[in-house]
């Protein structure tokens, strides 16, 4: 997520968008999809792909992320969610994740 580094505070580093992604071939790699994958229970892929990378970081120690986006955000709240608006546990500290 080293882009997202550049756009500074007006951005939250874990709100990815686009059509592809690719991941290394690593044990990580393949955690990352198989969570992915297995969170994806809601009707837009963005939104387990965002709860995926802040669980993710928060077992980096990256944020105090316990599943906020599904607990308290419908996906169009997060989709247009401003880091002004976020908590502390929707704030990504860490530069990278792997």
């Amino acid at each position: 997520f080293k882009w997202t580094k550049k756009l500074g505070p007006a951005t939250l580093r874990w709100k990815v968008m686009g059509s592809r992604f690719y991941v290394r071939d690593t044990q990580f790699g393949r955690r990352f999809f198989e969570r992915w994958f297995d969170n994806r229970c809601s009707f837009k892929d963005q939104y387990s792909l965002w709860h995926t990378i802040l669980e993710l970081s928060a077992e980096a120690g990256c944020v105090d992320y316990k599943g906020e986006i599904w607990e308290r955000h419908s996906y169009d709240s997060v989709r247009h969610m401003k880091p002004s608006m976020a908590g502390a546990e929707l704030q990504l500290t860490c530069d990278v994740i792997h």
